[in-house]
């Protein structure tokens, strides 16, 4: 298992995770009663390949959480690596390629995934709960930067 950079192993269920945020939110879903699979398989994102003489390695994905069958959840954290967005664009990229029948999410924290959550468990959707927290939040972020402007 390699070490994501900045995080701490984290064990939680007698399960070995990459970071504590992993751990934390694998006890979210718990707490809200959802099964989970982590990091239940490796999608070959980019082959191993030689070019003039030159072996690159190839490039792989495992999803952090598989939830309610065909959602992947991904636990980012707020800050992220330099090469995660082009790496995101090959993961959604490899799933339309492949007819995969799996929905691709991004989550932030703890906090994220259990407001998420408490939607999906009112209306039963978790991408439209998924959705509408993501509204919210930016609508917040909106409201602050205005506010910000009118102090000035």
């Amino acid at each position: 298992m390699p070490q994501i950079k900045n995080a701490t192993i984290t064990y939680y269920n007698g399960v070995k995770y990459r970071s504590k945020l992993e751990a934390g939110c694998a006890k979210v879903l718990d707490e809200a009663g959802i099964e989970f699979q982590y990091e239940p398989f490796k999608l070959e994102l980019l082959p191993k390949f030689v070019y003039m003489g030159k072996t690159y390695q190839q490039w792989t994905y495992k999803p952090d959480f598989i939830v309610l069958d065909n959602i992947i959840l991904e636990v980012k954290g707020f800050k992220q690596a330099d090469n995660y967005v082009n790496k995101r664009k090959m993961i959604l990229k490899h799933i339309v390629d492949n007819d995969l029948n799996y929905m691709f999410f991004e989550i932030y924290s703890e906090s994220h995934l259990r407001n998420i959550l408490n939607r999906y468990k009112k209306g039963g959707n978790f991408c439209n709960a998924y959705r509408e927290y993501e509204e919210e939040l930016k609508a917040k972020q909106k409201a602050r930067r205005t506010k910000k402007r009118k102090i000035c």
